[in-house]
C-alpha cells in the first residue's frame, strides 16, 4: 500500500468498496448523481482512508464536497496537516 498515493488509494477504494467502474471514477464525478453514493457510503469510505493511512479525518470536513475533485483537494490539505507536510510553511 505504501507505493500508492493517497489519491490513487481513495479512487481504488471507491471502485472496490462500491463496485463502481474505474471509468466512472474521474475528477468531475458527482458522488450522488454519477456514483450513486449516499452519506453513509462516504462515511465508510472516509473511515477506510483513515484506517489505511493512519489519519483522523472527519466526515464533517467534507460536507461541501459534491464531486471527487473537491474531496481530493480537501483530503490532501487535511492529510498534509496531519502528517506534518505543510510545504515548508513553518520555516522562518
Amino acid at each position: 500500500m505504501a507505493d500508492k498515493s493517497l489519491e490513487e488509494a481513495a479512487r481504488s477504494y471507491l471502485i472496490e468498496m462500491f463496485d463502481i467502474g474505474a471509468e466512472d471514477v474521474h475528477p468531475n464525478a458527482h458522488f450522488s448523481k454519477d456514483l450513486d453514493l449516499d452519506s453513509i457510503d462516504l462515511v465508510d469510505w472516509i473511515s477506510r482512508i483513515n484506517d489505511e493511512f493512519n489519519l483522523d479525518l472527519s466526515p464533517y470536513d467534507f460536507e461541501q464536497c459534491a464531486q471527487l475533485k473537491d474531496f481530493l483537494t480537501v483530503l490532501e490539505k487535511h492529510a498534509d496537516k496531519q502528517t506534518g507536510d505543510d510545504n515548508g510553511n513553518d520555516r522562518t
